[in-house]
């Protein structure tokens, strides 16, 4: 596993999660989401290294979905985070889902 900074997707864990998260139907990303967080709220003792990795981006995800969705007024919205909002260094190329957005 590769990490080169400290933000929430700055693994190699993380981004597959998030390429993951970008090629499930719309309908389907928040049961994804909610899966991988309910997965590490409900485990006993320590999480491990990997499944901190998801339920960071899985949160982050969230909560850039919700901002975009308050901003907006869209349910849609909800399933997709606002640009710069992951935390994603313009260095780093940005995902598919965030080029030409506005």
């Amino acid at each position: 596993m590769g990490t080169w900074h400290v933000g929430p997707f700055d693994n190699d864990v993380a981004m597959d999660f998030f390429d993951e998260i970008e090629e499930t139907p719309d309908e389907q990303v928040l049961k994804k989401l909610s899966e991988v967080l309910a997965a590490v709220a409900e485990r006993p003792g320590r999480v491990e290294l990997d499944e901190g990795h998801l339920a960071v981006a899985a949160a982050g995800l969230v909560a850039a979905g919700r901002s975009r969705s308050a901003a907006t007024g869209g349910r849609a919205a909800a399933a997709r985070p606002a640009r710069g909002a992951l935390g994603l260094r313009p260095g780093l190329g940005a995902p598919p889902m965030f080029r030409g957005a506005a």
